[in-house]
């Protein structure tokens, strides 16, 4: 073979022996020299190794250009597909394109990957020291830590969508079940809880939310309860019940992996090691609190159900008058037996909302124990992560669970109540016609499958935590959630 000489056409005799690792496809050259002289030698030398071929592709800015235009033409491309293909994409585009915010998160977005970028070029001065970029031989870091970020970004994401969707939802309830009304005959509704922000009253329930009691009275004003429930749901009372439990949440995983062993980091190089711990607490926090929210979304969702199943729930009369008319579905029912019906038809349309945020933290810890898959280095998946996440999961199905069978006590009772209101019923003409009422009001809430009673092969509890880890059906149960919410 040809070797690459010196001014004099020198090299030197004794060189540095080159360092490889050995990946899926065979010897990846990791040396820490930079160039065919390893600095070890006189300018007039030449080292008989060839440079690294991948440290210059770091450095190449003309081809990292390309390389990222080319990836968002290609994105672009697939966007128009999808608008001529389906009319739903096209006006979710021309809505997102038409609104200021989106270009402005763009922006943000492209300076934030760009400021990423730099960064990690500055704590990476010398990318031969480092771990090598590469995605498929098994020996790099970096596919991990993109996993990790990605699941950072998505928990937010997630967490935005969450109280969004929670926020829109209140607001269509409140109309469609007429929650916000202020009418006379609804009694003194002063409420106890501050709907603007936090106040000393709920600081004892920043603990717990089984705290929170309904009014004492016999009867419990629906707009009262209602306006209770979605003001202990807003995001400062969610701080203060969240701070505590994310504190010891965190606290236990850390007793225990010192207690187990903590992870295996495969890195190469300081820098590395100082992005691969940033990115894994912040995806982790992120994960956390996403978790918690949910958690405490269904929770808090669980007690108002309760609270309606504890207590004669009181409509108003503009209320019973409003649903009767837009709500009897061509059906003859007087306003006297709306009540139970409106409680688990309410019941059904909130629980449809808040009972689908289960599949997003089973997305981020499926995420994140991706990143942990020995395809990308050899990572690992000790005890005590399994353990920690395996809580995480039980923790999120357990309420989940528990908020489905509250829904489920709640429908009995109803249908309870109807029973008895149709057996005290007398054999009158009058009578008749109001047990036809009972009788459809019966069928209706027995028949109700949205939300938390739907048949548990739909329920997202199946689709998260049983399908969606084994693939096929969890996903195409995921896909349809997903096709439909936004």
């Amino acid at each position: 073979f040809q070797l690459r000489t010196g001014k004099d056409g020198n090299f030197s005799g004794n060189p540095t022996p080159r360092l490889y690792e050995i990946g899926r496809h065979g010897a990846f050259d990791i040396s820490t020299e930079t160039a065919a002289n390893d600095g070890t030698l006189p300018a007039d030398y030449a080292s008989i190794h060839a440079p690294r071929p991948d440290l210059a592709s770091y450095s190449n800015k003309w081809r990292n250009l390309k390389w990222a235009g080319g990836a968002i033409l290609s994105a672009i491309v697939l966007l128009l597909i999808a608008m001529l293909i389906s009319s739903t994409v096209t006006d979710a585009t021309l809505r997102f394109v038409s609104n200021k915010r989106f270009w402005l998160s763009l922006a943000i977005a492209g300076t934030a990957s760009y400021g990423l970028a730099a960064l990690i070029m500055w704590m990476m001065p010398n990318a031969s020291e480092n771990e090598p970029f590469t995605l498929t031989e098994g020996i790099s870091a970096w596919p991990a830590e993109a996993i990790r970020l990605l699941a950072l970004v998505m928990s937010s994401l997630f967490l935005w969508y969450c109280w969004r969707k929670l926020k829109d939802n209140e607001g269509v309830l409140a109309s469609d079940f007429n929650l916000d009304d202020k009418d006379k005959s609804m009694g003194n509704l002063d409420c106890h809880v501050s709907e603007t922000k936090p106040s000393l009253w709920s600081l004892r329930h920043s603990v717990g939310i089984h705290n929170w009691r309904p009014q004492a009275a016999d009867q419990v004003n629906a707009a009262h309860l209602w306006r209770e429930y979605t003001a202990l749901g807003g995001l400062g009372y969610f701080a203060m019940r969240c701070a505590p439990q994310l504190t010891l949440a965190l606290l236990f995983a850390f007793l225990i992996m010192v207690l187990l062993g903590f992870p295996g980091t495969p890195c190469r190089g300081a820098g590395c090691f100082q992005i691969n711990d940033v990115i894994i607490i912040l995806s982790v926090t992120a994960m956390m609190i996403l978790i918690f929210y949910v958690v405490d979304a269904t929770r808090l969702c669980r007690r108002w159900v309760e609270c309606i199943v504890m207590k004669k729930v009181q409509w108003s009369d503009g209320t019973l008058t409003k649903i009767a008319s837009e709500r009897g579905r061509g059906t003859d029912i007087g306003k006297e037996n709306l009540d139970e019906w409106l409680g688990i038809e309410l019941i059904a349309e909130r629980t449809t909302v808040i009972g689908n945020f289960i599949y997003f933290p089973f997305i981020i810890m499926f995420l994140l124990g991706i990143a942990r898959h020995n395809y990308f280095d050899n990572w690992g998946l000790p005890t005590a992560l399994v353990i920690i996440f395996t809580l995480n999961a039980i923790l999120v199905v357990v309420n989940a669970a528990a908020l489905r069978r509250s829904a489920e006590m709640a429908r009995r009772e109803a249908i309870n109540q109807l029973g008895k209101k149709l057996m005290d019923l007398p054999d009158t003409p009058d009578g008749k016609k109001r047990r036809q009422q009972v009788q459809w009001a019966i069928e209706a809430i027995g028949n109700n499958q949205r939300g938390a009673f739907l048949p548990f092969t739909k329920h997202p509890i199946f689709g998260a935590a049983i399908a969606l880890p084994s693939g096929g059906y969890g996903l195409v149960l995921l896909f349809e959630y997903l096709a439909t919410s936004f």
